[in-house]
Parts: structure tokens; sequence; C-alpha cells
């Protein structure tokens, strides 16, 4: 069994920029797709509240994972992931011969 290490410091500010909880993430091993989830729902519940979240010491891996996931969440600071992750822009679906009427 994986000893729990600390995946990341997470802080919930309100719209004003003053902090109003802040939480440690922690696991057994290295972060999974649980952590995403977990961090991408205590984001949604900020900002519907008008606020954002912010990460700190990030475990090695988990930056990747919230770019994978799309998630966009303030890393010590400076937003790492943008309004479209992966430099995805969007555009219109290609059309193939094979495709059924539009």
């Amino acid at each position: 069994m994986d000893a729990w290490v600390l995946w990341c410091r997470l802080r919930i500010v309100d719209s004003g920029g003053r902090p109003v909880a802040t939480h440690e993430l922690t696991g057994p091993g290295v972060p999974d797709l649980h952590i995403v989830g977990r961090i991408a729902r205590l984001a949604l519940r900020a900002k519907r509240a008008g606020g954002w979240v912010e990460l700190s010491a990030p475990a090695p891996g988990l930056c990747e994972l919230l770019a994978l996931a799309g998630s966009r969440v303030d890393v010590q600071g400076k937003v790492e992931f943008g309004e479209e992750p992966f430099g995805v822009d969007q555009r219109q679906e290609e059309l193939h011969p094979t495709d059924g009427p539009v």
C-alpha cells in the first residue's frame, strides 16, 4: 500500500480576493482523476459563488492531469490552463462523403 502524500494545497477565494477556506488534498501515491474531479467540483462551487480556487504545491503529474481534463485552475497565482486547453480552437467539423445528411 502506498503512503499518503500531499497532492496539493487548495485555497477557495471569494469575489473580493479574500480566502474563505483552505484544504490540503492528499492521497496514496500519485494523483489520479478522482482528485481532478474533486478539484473541479470545488472550483465550480467557488465560481457559482463568484470566486475561484488557487492551487499551490502541486504534486508531480497533477498539473498535467488538470490540463488533460481541460480544467482552468490558478496554480500558485498563475492561470495554468487557458480558455482553450491544448491550443484547440473551435472549427467546423470536416464533412466526409460517407457522412449522412447534415
